[in-house]
C-alpha cells in the first residue's frame, strides 16, 4: 500500500475516534455537572386551589376572569426567580413596619402582600 494512503487513513480513523471520544467526555461532563437533573428544570402549572381567601373574605374562583389572574400570578410568581428573592429579601425589612400600620387602622394583616 502506498504511505500516502496508509497516513489518510490513518488520520480519518484518528479523527473518528476524537469525535467519538469528545462525544462520551461531555456527555460524562453533563451528567456530573450540578443541577444538571429533569427534577430542576420541568416546568409545571402551579395547581389553582378550589378554595381560596383573602383578608377573611372568599375569593370568587368561580369567575373565570378571577381564576385566569390568579393563574396568571401564580405562574409569573413561580418562575420570575429574581424578582421573587427580592420581594423576599424586602419582607423581611418592611413587614414588621406594613403590620404594625395595618393593625392600628384594624386592617387584615394579608393586606401587606398587596404591597409587592
Amino acid at each position: 500500500m502506498n504511505k500516502t494512503l496508509i497516513a489518510r487513513i490513518s488520520l480519518l480513523l484518528l479523527t473518528v475516534l476524537l469525535f467519538a471520544g469528545f462525544g462520551v467526555w461531555t456527555t460524562r461532563q453533563q451528567k456530573q455537572t450540578p443541577g444538571n437533573n429533569q427534577q430542576y428544570y420541568r416546568i409545571v402549572v402551579p395547581v389553582i386551589p378550589d378554595t381560596l381567601s383573602f383578608a377573611g373574605e372568599p375569593v370568587p374562583l368561580d369567575l373565570f376572569y378571577v381564576k385566569e389572574s390568579l393563574d396568571r400570578e401564580l405562574s409569573v410568581n413561580t418562575y420570575w426567580h429574581s424578582s421573587t428573592l427580592q420581594l423576599i429579601r424586602k419582607s423581611t425589612r418592611w413587614f414588621p413596619v406594613i403590620e404594625k400600620i395595618l393593625k392600628q387602622n384594624n386592617i387584615p394583616a394579608d393586606f401587606k402582600y398587596l404591597c409587592a
